[in-house]
């Protein structure tokens, strides 16, 4: 995954999951995506390729972006966390916090 915290990579389809994550391999097949560590220099770094739309995954405990809305998903039939750890775990925050 992305080591250093400042280090923002635009990621493609033909990278490796061990350097950038499932996630954003399967995302940039679709869009145009980065991942980095430090959120800030992601967001600065989509800006600069033309990107004002920016679409954040597991971003609603992170308190210190400004967010125009809030979209959670979650399964009617699990419900909130199926209280096991792989995959769809609990929620990391109580749905309070919501």
């Amino acid at each position: 995954m992305v080591d250093q915290l400042n280090e923002v990579i635009k990621v493609s389809p033909e990278m490796s999951y061990s350097v950038v994550g499932d996630e954003a391999i399967m995302m940039s097949k679709y869009y145009p995506t980065w991942v980095s560590k430090n959120k800030y220099n992601a967001f600065s770094m989509a800006e600069k390729d033309g990107a004002n739309i920016l679409v954040l995954d597991d971003a609603l405990q992170s308190y210190n972006i400004f967010k125009n809305l809030n979209i959670y998903v979650y399964d009617s039939i699990q419900s909130f966390g199926n209280k096991l750890i792989v995959p769809s775990g609990p929620l990391r925050e109580s749905i309070s916090s919501v």
